[in-house]
């Protein structure tokens, strides 16, 4: 049940490897050869041009970009970073009734989650959420989501909340038509808590990191090992590969204001088992790269994943990227409380609390009381409906008051 509540990523760590050649050991003709192709050499490096398409020594600066875009991300202290997410249909209405049919008689098939993603889309239209992450390590985090109104809202199984804080977790997940929070929360050797040091970890990681490092994340949270680096004065270019299954080609350009490498592409690329060929899997674009405050390079401000057939299937776009104390941190990564506001969720007006570890209703009870691992449900009263219930209980009891005083006065 954990694990379906986030899309299914594979992150992992970069683990660059450099190449070299062995020194030529000769006698005297080896000298003499050696001192005629110096020679060539020379010449040609005289006449060679000097225009920005020449390859030069890869810069220091990009070096450590691709070292730094490795899970886990390291920004210094804590930040929140907040984005819209709006996820898109990569395929039209005919397409996903041809494809139902095709796999109508097959329930176990992998394309039928093609069809639970998309049909909702291209029905209902493209679906927003905003994202809010804060990110101090790998260790201290919390993602958050908050659909917005229109579109097909309802076709996300992520959490609401997912909190990674030290050796403890929780999530949340919010129902809005019944005025509940499921709540679960656990400790090291929890479900929880082995999903958020796992897979969330390096979701939350990562979604920041795209902002900072571009293209360069796709290979650097993913195993991705440095094969190939080229840089000019124009722009540089990077190739990643693992395992000979999965290959990353991340280009990119140079800041004019800090000259600090940019990555404003990758494509993603894995082998056919049948033909050994390289085939595409996606590719992502990073575009409108500005400054901001606390961050010593420019970030991207807007992020686009394409499809392999080059279909918009998400795009990113920051709304914030900020730094924050420890005291504002530590207040976002603190469990849910009926008495204390939460800086996303606010004030809920908890009517009860269900202790569903044993699935046990306990009234009164404080989800902060969990202290060894288990589930909540904390009932809240939703105002709008609350108020209008008692308005229409207050109409009445005077309508009854009225009725009953004209009664008395009219009685015989």
């Amino acid at each position: 049940m954990e694990s379906a509540r986030l899309k299914n990523a594979d992150w992992h760590t970069l683990a660059p490897i450099g190449e070299g050649l062995p020194p030529r050991r000769g006698g005297h003709g080896g000298i003499q050869r050696g001192l005629v192709l110096g020679f060539v050499v020379a010449v040609a490096a005289l006449l060679a041009p000097t225009s920005g398409a020449q390859t030069g020594e890869v810069p220091a600066s990009l070096r450590d970009a691709v070292a730094a875009a490795r899970f886990p991300l390291d920004l210094g202290g804590p930040f929140e970073v907040v984005f819209i997410e709006t996820q898109y249909s990569t395929m039209s209405e005919s397409e996903i009734a041809d494809l139902e049919r095709a796999v109508a008689l097959f329930p176990e098939h992998p394309d039928r989650r093609l069809i639970e993603r998309n049909k909702p889309l291209a029905l209902r239209g493209p679906a927003a959420e905003e994202c809010r992450v804060w990110f101090d390590s790998a260790r201290r985090w919390r993602m958050s989501g908050t659909p917005l109104p229109g579109g097909s809202t309802d076709h996300r199984q992520a959490p609401a909340d997912l909190v990674l804080d030290e050796h403890r977790a929780w999530d949340r997940t919010i129902v809005e038509s019944r005025a509940i929070d499921e709540y679960q929360a656990g400790v090291d050797g929890g479900a929880t808590f082995k999903l958020a040091s796992g897979l969330g970890a390096q979701t939350a990681s990562a979604k920041v990191s795209f902002f900072v490092y571009g293209g360069l994340t796709s290979a650097g949270h993913k195993g991705g090992a440095r094969t190939a680096m080229r840089a000019t004065a124009d722009g540089w270019t990077a190739e990643f590969q693992r395992e000979d299954v999965f290959r990353w080609i991340v280009s990119g350009a140079w800041d004019a204001a800090t000259q600090q490498p940019i990555a404003t592409g990758s494509v993603g690329e894995a082998r056919d088992p049948a033909t050994g060929a390289w085939r595409r899997n996606n590719s992502i674009r990073f575009l409108d790269w500005r400054e901001v405050p606390g961050i010593s390079r420019p970030v991207s401000h807007r992020v686009e994943y394409l499809d392999a057939k080059g279909r918009t299937e998400w795009i990113r776009e920051l709304v914030s990227f900020r730094p924050v104390s420890r005291r504002e941190f530590d207040m976002a990564l603190a469990e849910p409380s009926a008495s204390v506001p939460d800086p996303i969720r606010g004030l809920r007006p908890v009517r009860r609390v269900e202790d569903r570890t044993e699935w046990a209703f306990a009234p009164g009870a404080s989800p902060a009381a969990s202290a060894s691992g288990g589930g909540w449900a904390l009932w809240w009263s939703a105002r709008s409906r609350g108020g209008v219930n008692l308005a229409l209980l207050g109409c009445a009891g005077l309508a009854l008051a009225a009725a009953a005083l004209v009664w008395w006065r009219r009685r015989p």
